[in-house]
């Protein structure tokens, strides 16, 4: 057994290696000396053991000796007192260190997108396609189902389509020129990329019930989104069909009047899921604490992020859905006629916002980037740190900056040099250990 320390002398999620070894799960066991959030015992001290991309225990942080023999554990890294969390997961990201996917519908900007969403700690995404032609539907359908052909749908599950069945009184910055009804030639396009699509936003007015009833069988969820119905009209599709709602506030009717309410109260008494943009500017975080108690324990975390998200402070402007798109103060984007676009917010820092402005706990800010996001897409295997999970961590320092982002058991991002290396592994390891530090 040759145990060894993590060094990294620059960004280990970076450019630099191939995207393909990104992907691909660790084939070592590890040990982390690490902090976590356990549901049941709160902020504690842990070992906790990998195997490949899995989780295969956590021990109390003072055995790694004894773990070291029994799991032959070959490398060991000592995170201080950061946070080993679970890593993000974000249903709702348009483009991020330059890149946009409507723009940009090809395998390498699903590419570009992994390695940005790994330095804010998501190790999971839906590349989210607005409004847009047949023709770059299906382009991006294609890119998708290429990536799941090379790299499996572990850090891709699929697209979110957020559109084009949408009302065009509730477009917002979407390209109105391709709101449409859902016609038959589409219908059988998405029916043939089903493995590609995990969620589509749409309104219920744009589809037949028929139409409906085939995108459930093809196991597509359907979010509500971008809707004008009020509370009647939504109601009877949210209960037999959809399972969330999209960006909740916005591009929604709330309460029309005192007699009339919208589509928020019908998402919540459907019991749905509820994506929220946590950026300070989307939502006001009085309204995020009003969303909470609305919908509990299905309230996730998006960022609706754009090309600015991750792309560097000197990144203005940018073109996205047929406009061009000018990043203001504070990092929020708008057109030129003040339409306010996604976000630049990264998950990280929407965790933050939830935390510091939001009134949410720790621990229930962790669980809507991760483990409410998984339960939406089905994935039981995410958003817990305990045995049996995929091993897929941020690391986060007291500011809730990502230190070290690992994917499958791979470290697949690192912010800075660091040399993380428990003395214990060398201390106790056995004589007939040969160690190279």
């Amino acid at each position: 057994m040759n145990t060894t320390c993590e060094k990294s002398s620059k960004n280990a999620g970076d450019e630099d290696r191939p995207f393909a070894e990104l992907m691909a799960a660790a084939d070592e066991t590890a040990g982390y000396q690490t902090t976590i959030w356990d549901e049941n015992q709160g902020r504690r001290e842990a070992l906790v053991i990998t195997m490949g991309d899995r989780i295969v225990d956590i021990l109390p942080p003072d055995s790694l000796p004894d773990a070291v023999l029994k799991y032959k554990i070959k490398r060991t890294i000592d995170t201080g007192d950061m946070l080993l969390a679970p890593a993000f997961i974000d249903l709702q990201i348009n483009g991020c260190g330059g890149v946009t996917f409507t723009e940009e519908p090809t395998l390498e900007a699903l590419e570009s997108m992994v390695r940005t969403n790994h330095r804010s700690g998501t190790a999971c995404h839906l590349p989210t396609l607005v409004t847009c032609s047949h023709e770059t539907m299906t382009r991006a359908l294609e890119a998708m189902r290429e990536f799941h052909r090379l790299y499996g749908k572990e850090a891709v599950p699929g697209i979110h389509l957020e559109g084009p069945f949408i009302s065009d009184r509730k477009s917002g910055i979407h390209d109105r020129k391709h709101v449409r009804d859902l016609d038959d030639d589409t219908l059988k396009l998405l029916l043939d990329f089903r493995d590609e699509i995990a969620l589509m936003t749409v309104s219920p007015e744009r589809l037949t019930q028929k139409q409906m009833e085939a995108l459930k069988e093809a196991g597509i969820r359907l979010s509500i989104g971008h809707s004008a119905l009020d509370y009647h009209q939504a109601r009877p599709a949210l209960d037999a069909y959809f399972t969330a709602a999209t960006h909740l506030y916005n591009a929604m009717t709330t309460v029309i009047d005192a007699r009339t309410p919208g589509i928020l109260a019908a998402a919540a008494l459907s019991d749905l899921y509820g994506g929220i943009i946590a950026d300070c500017r989307h939502v006001h975080p009085d309204l995020v604490r009003l969303a909470r108690r609305m919908f509990g324990r299905k309230l996730f975390l998006v960022t609706d992020a754009l090309a600015s998200a991750g792309a560097g402070s000197d990144f203005r402007q940018f073109r996205f859905s047929g406009k061009t798109v000018y990043v203001r103060d504070e990092g929020y984007c708008s057109d030129e006629s003040g339409t306010l676009a996604g976000s630049s917010l990264t998950m990280n820092q929407g965790v933050k916002n939830l935390v510091r402005h939001c009134g949410v706990e720790l621990p229930d800010a962790l669980a809507m980037a991760s483990k409410i996001p998984a339960q939406v897409l089905g994935l039981s295997d995410r958003g817990a740190i305990r045995p049996g999970m995929r091993a897929d961590f941020a690391i986060l320092d007291e500011n809730f900056q990502v230190d070290e982002t690992v994917f499958g058991g791979r470290t697949v991002y690192v912010r800075s040099v660091s040399a993380r290396c428990s003395s214990a592994c060398r201390q106790y390891a056995p004589p007939t250990v040969s160690r190279s530090l």
